[in-house]
């Protein structure tokens, strides 16, 4: 309606709708039977009169939301030309509309191209269509409009897809538009070739596939509905006898206390059954050379809709030694490994930090007893500061002292590299010279770990490029620590893949997998949200969410388009069933579980759920197997079965095995660590205490004796060198409390131009050639032994007659002895 005159006619129909008696209870003749019928239709129809009242009442309401809405959407598109912004719409849509506009731009491009092929085209729109027909117009035909199927040139443009494999609407892919194409190109003279062979799967499977995807896309009319063709197959393997299991567990609405939850038992059982698989050696597939082999890990693609139930299959895969590799990471920050890495990283910026210093010492870097960590933590130092002459009195058992003292040494040598290497560096330094890698690849239960450190180098790699310092990559691990999202961006490049494969549908697209499980089928997955406040519709645009005043009805057209989003939405899910079963090859392993939620096949839930669509469409019985119950004691039980020991023979082996003598020299060391000698000093003044000034105690209290000599070496260096360097913004100070901050800020500025400000730094930098932060090896004989020594200069300065190497400390006493070795070799 142009004018809301009519809506007192419709709500006086209301009233009377209203009062009507649609009640169904009535007796079984003939006219009762019809009365029956009409009164169901009329239900039906005063639901819509009552959503076109709410519309109309509500006009007033939408029209303001559009306007606001109009506004919105200028200021958008202002800021985008404002600062050179495009989206990947805004590309196709722009050139859409150039190639319109500039016919002797639309002649060039063209004629640029003679053939024109579109593969996957099934997950493209009407955008990308109409931009592949201007490139594909005749010559000479250059109209204001894009061209019909008739105005193209005949042989230049292929299209290749597949309407089944149409799964990426979330990326505004429209199958409809490919469905549509097929008319359109052979009424105006194209061909349509059916390329209906499936060379992947073993014919048996095909024919499963046939009888089974009949079902799933019967009575297909909408335009996003796919239609299935029946897929002709291919000779089969000689030897090879595929199979198809389908396990399911039903609704229990009264389980047992001491039972797994049913996502749980469904992925302990799926554990089960692929360790039965290859242990047993169950199935066979086709091997090199036309033999056959039976099926491996490798071989098991795991697929599911989503990824936010997988952590559930990790964690039985690990706890039944099965290795795995994950396509989509999300349980990195949840794990050990990451966790373990930060703390150690977090202690070479905030030596002070208590938690992360507690969780280190007893982590697989130090793994030191109960009474060690409770006598260290209680000193209160920051990260090892114990030295070796203060154990006396500690609770320290068996190896404490070795584990201390060996993991000492590397945090100093890495506390020392912190602000002079990539990160990557000091990450690949504890996994492998900390021995962390081969304690994961001794136990194969940790196997699953191992890629966590290459995706731990690639964000590390990221933060480098970036200019990133070491503070600041840790505040980002810091604030995903425990969150199990997934990094939709992040992937790494591996040298193999280890064991099952754990991949969505939409990332195992294109590929294929001897045997492939598609579990979790129980997942609803995200429907149409009941408090989504807008939808669109191709047929009548945007709608919005607003019922009449004082009413809970919906606009009418916001009815409409939730009903066809829905739709839509459960047309998609049948196509990504099809992609998910024909991945295989070989064999085909189905499995899901029924809940609460689900188990009504005929709700929304239930109609957007894949194993309600399995289990309808499922030929017979043949294939099911209940999926039964477990109590957690038996996932752990069933570990030990499936790890049997000789332990007689290996003993045997190594009584009569000649241990080898082993002996490794270390031949690098820093220039920090050698071992003073008494070759300089500072005479009387050795020992005396210096000036003390306001920051001591800030720094003593904590831990930030490396932190405040960094911060005034920055000052000293910049200075020499006419960089910039910003003391506010210096990040390692940024956790303290304002107060102190400024305090350390002023006295390092003020030691820092004590220098610069004395003769001594006068006569050096006006008289010679100086440099800051020198970076050396140093390679020497030791016992005739080569060794190489490392180490960074602070300041150098060269005259004619000599070179004077200056070494910055912030000692509270004159300890020149202490460094003598260490000057000696600069």
């Amino acid at each position: 309606a142009d004018s809301l005159d009519g809506i007192e006619d419709l709500k006086e129909i209301q009233r009377i709708v209203s009062s009507l008696n649609l009640n169904l209870r009535m007796g079984k003749g003939a006219d009762d039977q019809i009365l029956k019928e009409f009164i169901i239709e009329l239900r039906e129809e005063k639901a819509v009169l009552f959503t076109a009242v709410g519309s109309l009442e509500s006009m007033p309401l939408i029209k303001g939301m559009f306007d606001l809405l109009e506004d919105f959407q200028s200021e958008i598109l202002s800021q985008k030309r404002r600062q050179g912004l495009l989206s990947f719409q805004d590309v196709a849509a722009l050139s859409v509309k150039i190639l319109l506009e500039d016919l002797e731009l639309r002649r060039f491009y063209k004629n640029q191209f003679t053939h024109i092929m579109i593969d996957e085209f099934q997950d493209n729109n009407r955008l990308q269509k109409d931009l592949l027909f201007l490139l594909a117009e005749k010559k000479g035909i250059e109209s204001s409009s894009v061209p019909s199927a008739g105005q193209l040139d005949s042989g230049k443009l292929f299209f290749v897809g597949d309407e089944k494999q149409s799964i990426y609407s979330f990326r505004d892919a429209d199958v409809s538009v490919f469905k549509k194409l097929k008319d359109e190109l052979t009424s105006s003279g194209g061909e349509f070739i059916s390329l209906n062979t499936n060379y992947r799967s073993e014919p048996a499977l095909i024919d499963f596939f046939n009888r089974f995807f009949d079902r799933v896309f019967e009575n297909a009319r909408a335009p996003y509905e796919a239609v299935f063709e029946p897929l002709k197959s291919r000779t089969p393997v000689e030897g090879i006898t595929p199979s198809i299991r389908f396990y399911f567990k039903p609704y229990d609405p009264g389980p047992g206390t001491d039972t797994l939850p049913p996502g749980d038992a469904e992925a302990y059982h799926t554990a089960l059954v692929i360790r039965r698989i290859v242990e047993e050696k169950e199935l066979l597939v086709p091997g090199e050379n036309g033999t056959l082999r039976p099926a491996g890990y490798n071989d098991i693609a795991l697929l599911m809709r989503s990824t936010s139930r997988q952590i559930k299959y990790e964690k039985y895969f690990r706890r039944l030694n099965i290795p795995f590799t994950v396509d989509s990471v999300r349980a990195l920050f949840m794990e050990a490994p990451i966790n373990d890495l930060y703390n150690f990283l977090q202690l070479l910026v905030y030596p002070g930090d208590r938690s992360a210093y507690a969780a280190l010492l007893r982590s697989p870097f130090i793994n030191l007893s109960d009474g060690a960590v409770t006598s260290i933590l209680l000193r209160e130092d920051s990260a090892f500061e114990l030295e070796e002459d203060q154990f006396e009195g500690l609770y320290f058992r068996n190896n404490d002292k070795a584990r201390y003292l060996n993991a000492k040494r590397l945090y100093l040598r890495l506390r020392d590299m912190r602000d002079r290497v990539p990160k990557t560096r000091l990450i690949r330094s504890l996994w492998y010279e900390s021995g962390y890698r081969y304690l994961l690849m001794k136990n194969k239960l940790y196997e699953g770990y191992l890629e966590y450190y290459d995706y731990l180098v690639e964000l590390a790699e990221r933060s480098d490029s970036a200019g990133e310092n070491l503070a600041l990559f840790l505040d980002f691990i810091r604030s995903n620590l425990g969150n199990y999202e997934k990094l939709d961006d992040l992937t790494i490049l591996r040298a193999e893949d280890r064991g099952v494969h754990f991949m969505t549908v939409h990332k195992s697209k294109g590929l294929e997998f001897p045997v492939v499980i598609v579990a979790d089928t129980g997942s609803a997955g995200r429907g149409v949200e009941e408090k989504r406040p807008y939808f669109f519709s191709r047929e009548y645009g945007i709608s919005l969410k607003a019922g009449g005043e004082g009413k809970s009805s919906e606009n009418y057209f916001f009815s409409i388009a939730k009903s066809e989003n829905t739709d839509k939405l459960i047309a998609e899910i049948k196509r990504v069933l099809y992609v998910a079963l024909t991945r295989a090859e070989t064999h085909l392993i189905l499995s899901g579980v029924q809940g609460k939620t689900n188990s009504n096949p005929d709700s929304e839930t239930g109609r957007r759920t894949v194993l309600n669509i399995i289990k309808r469409c499922i030929p017979d019985d043949t294939y099911k197997e209940i999926i039964p119950d477990y109590r957690e004691e038996d996932t752990v039980k069933v570990r030990g079965s499936f790890f049997k020991r000789d332990t007689e023979t290996a003993r045997k082996i190594y009584e009569e095995m000649s241990p080898p003598e082993r002996y490794i020299e270390r031949a690098v060391f820093s220039a920090t660590e050698l071992v003073p000698d008494s070759g300089i000093s500072s005479g009387g003044e050795e020992g005396k205490s210096l000036p003390q000034i306001d920051s001591d105690g800030i720094i003593q209290k904590n831990g930030l004796e490396r932190v405040f000599g960094t911060f005034c070496h920055k000052i000293i260096e910049s200075r020499i060198k006419g960089i910039s360097f910003e003391a506010q913004e210096f990040v390692q100070f940024s956790g303290l409390p304002e107060k102190e901050r400024k305090v350390l800020i002023r006295d390092g500025l003020s030691l820092a131009s004590n220098f610069l400000d004395s003769s001594f730094a006068k006569s050096l930098t006006d008289s010679a050639v100086t440099e800051s932060e020198i970076s050396f090896v140093l390679k020497r004989k030791q016992n005739g032994k080569t060794i190489f020594i490392n180490g960074q200069a602070d300041l150098a300065a060269v005259t004619a007659d000599e070179v004077v190497v200056v070494d910055f400390k912030t000692d509270q006493q004159m300890n020149s002895r202490e460094y003598s070795a260490q000057l000696y070799v600069y």
